[in-house]
């Protein structure tokens, strides 16, 4: 669902008048919100069973879907999942970037993976960041606790 969302946000930034699509994102963001809202229990967001690869398109679509359309819950949403994931992929230890492996993945019933990492998942929360940043900069976010990576090389 994310990223049909996602897609069709990229349509509708080259085509904006198209009513069919613009109707299908309507409906896709209102479901993910939805089902975002249903899975968010005692602090613990996991909107599907578990956490696997691509996490950060979750939240990426939910801001950015809010944003189209003025939907400020759902950019809350976004962002608190973002804030979370990026809390749930972060060395407890040393704070870095962590994200879950794919030799396992996490579960409500298991630990988080901490092998064969997939490069999607950085891409995926670098986007996220990008989305949330290009709608309230950075010093806002760094308040929220939103933004972890620092985008330069050796930090």
């Amino acid at each position: 669902m994310r990223f049909a969302l996602l897609g069709l946000h990229e349509y509708l930034d080259s085509f904006p008048g198209d009513r069919a699509a613009l109707g299908a994102a309507d409906e896709l963001a209102n479901r993910l919100l939805s089902s975002y809202l249903a899975g968010t229990f005692d602090g613990l967001e996991l909107v599907e069973y578990g956490l696997a690869y691509s996490n950060a398109r979750l939240p990426q679509a939910l801001i950015r879907a809010g944003m189209r359309g003025g939907n400020d819950e759902m950019i809350s949403a976004g962002l608190a999942a973002l804030d979370w994931l990026g809390t749930i992929q972060r060395c407890e230890i040393k704070g870095h970037f962590v994200p879950i492996g794919s030799h396992g993945f996490y579960s409500r019933k298991t630990e988080k993976a901490r092998f064969d990492q997939q490069p999607v998942e950085a891409c995926a929360v670098v986007s996220a960041c990008l989305q949330a940043l290009s709608r309230y900069g950075k010093k806002p976010l760094e308040e929220r606790g939103v933004v972890r990576l620092q985008l330069v090389p050796g930090r």
